[in-house]
């Protein structure tokens, strides 16, 4: 638990580059979700490497075909 801190940052950071689409991390199992964006299986597994946790994970990469959410259909707020 003492890393989460440092691994949540890598993740808002990842998020903040542009590679972590989505994340989500279930409260039952300990399992979770990442969408991300990538060249390769390799890259995945090279940029996920950075985190803390990285030791811990069993990694499951799938490629997409379709990806929907409900965000997409919302506007970007732009601060000017």
């Amino acid at each position: 638990m003492s890393k989460v801190p440092a691994h949540r940052a890598v993740i808002v950071d990842l998020m903040k580059r542009g590679f972590i689409d989505s994340y989500a991390i279930s409260a039952e199992n300990e399992r979770g979700w990442i969408s991300m964006t990538a060249e390769s299986k390799d890259e995945i597994y090279d940029i996920l490497s950075d985190s803390p946790l990285y030791e811990y994970f069993y990694i499951e990469i799938d490629q997409l075909m379709v990806y929907d959410r409900a965000m997409a259909f919302t506007p970007k707020v732009m601060l000017n």
